[in-house]
């Protein structure tokens, strides 16, 4: 199992999700193709119980299982959701101890985002989200806004009462 994926441990999910041409297998674990290992019970257990967790279960069936290649694109036939799903099913599989999550449940109600994230939180994950939603805050222990000109502003979240300080940062 890879725990520390990428340059010390850093994954970045962006809005728009990253597939890969190839099998489901192949979304799930990517990067990863060119050094995994060959399929194992092991490791397809796990692979199914991540898209449960991740609420996409359902593919396995369209795409005929695993290792099955498609003839379509994925981009045209997954929803922008199931998209992001498939992408947090990764992020699962490879736990990395830093996940970067730009805009990354934008497609998704704020419920499942929230499941989403407390099943990143479970997983050890330290998460680093740049998006609107207020929502996003209870996931988070400090919220840094960029408030132009060099300037940012970094507030507790987690302290009742805390003050928010707005620095000036010259050194550019």
């Amino acid at each position: 199992m890879t725990t520390c994926f990428g340059p010390r441990g850093i994954l970045f999910l962006p809005q728009k999700p990253y597939l890969t041409d190839g099998t489901l297998r192949e979304q799930v674990i990517y990067p990863l193709k060119d050094i995994y290992p060959a399929a194992g019970l092991v490791d397809d257990e796990r692979i199914f119980q991540f898209l449960e967790l991740a609420g996409v279960s359902s593919l396995m069936k369209r795409t005929g299982g695993l290792d099955e290649k498609v003839d379509w694109n994925w981009y045209d036939v997954l929803s922008p959701g199931e998209m992001q799903r498939l992408c947090f099913a990764r992020l699962f599989y490879l736990q990395p101890k830093y996940a970067v999550l730009d805009e990354a449940t934008s497609a998704l109600t704020e419920e499942a985002e929230g499941q989403l994230y407390r099943l990143c939180k479970q997983l050890g994950m330290t998460l680093i989200s740049l998006g609107h939603r207020s929502s996003l805050e209870k996931y988070h222990d400090l919220s840094l806004r960029l408030c132009g000109g060099g300037r940012w502003e970094l507030t507790s979240l987690r302290e009742a009462g805390s003050s928010s300080q707005v620095i000036e940062d010259t050194s550019f």
